[in-house]
């Protein structure tokens, strides 16, 4: 479904309480294109690149985004943020848990059917969290997983030592 710029900021800010920035609106609008290629959103430190993952689940309806971080205080700040604007999010854990963000306060553990169900609208791993543990075979041998996820968020790309 394409959207345009002003149908993107309605509901960006109707789920966010806040209008996205020019770059952040054109990068949803180009996701929202589908097919159309990747997308490198190299912005300043605090222009908000961390709303353009959230914000795709809700423009993009019956999907998930998958986040790939390799910072464990990123996954867990942004765990914990989008909590507090009850978007139900989860991290899958190297060692293969997954913490998710279905209590008001707390953070709690949840299953891989509830994944596989699409009861998050965003996902956040590690890329040994997808590749080195059960948890993350399983979800990637899944039927549904893949056409669960529209789309796949690298954050902090610079850290990677080896593609």
């Amino acid at each position: 479904m394409i959207m345009n710029r002003e149908e993107i900021s309605v509901i960006v800010n109707s789920v966010f309480g806040v209008r996205p920035k020019d770059k952040q609106e054109e990068a949803l609008e180009h996701l929202m294109k589908g097919g159309s290629g990747d997308l490198l959103l190299n912005l300043p430190v605090g222009y908000g690149k961390s709303l353009v993952y959230p914000a795709f689940p809700f423009l993009h309806a019956s999907s998930s985004s998958l986040v790939i971080a390799l910072l464990n205080i990123i996954q867990t700040e942004q765990l914990a943020s989008l909590n507090l604007r009850s978007i139900p999010a989860c991290k899958i854990a190297m060692s293969g848990n997954i913490t998710c963000n279905f209590h008001a306060t707390d953070m709690c553990s949840c299953g891989l059917q509830q994944i596989i169900d699409g009861d998050f609208k965003v996902i956040f791993c590690h890329p040994e969290s997808l590749f080195s543990n059960s948890i993350g075979q399983a979800l990637l041998l899944s039927s549904e997983f893949p056409s669960l996820v529209k789309a796949v968020f690298i954050d902090e790309c610079h850290v990677f030592d080896k593609w």
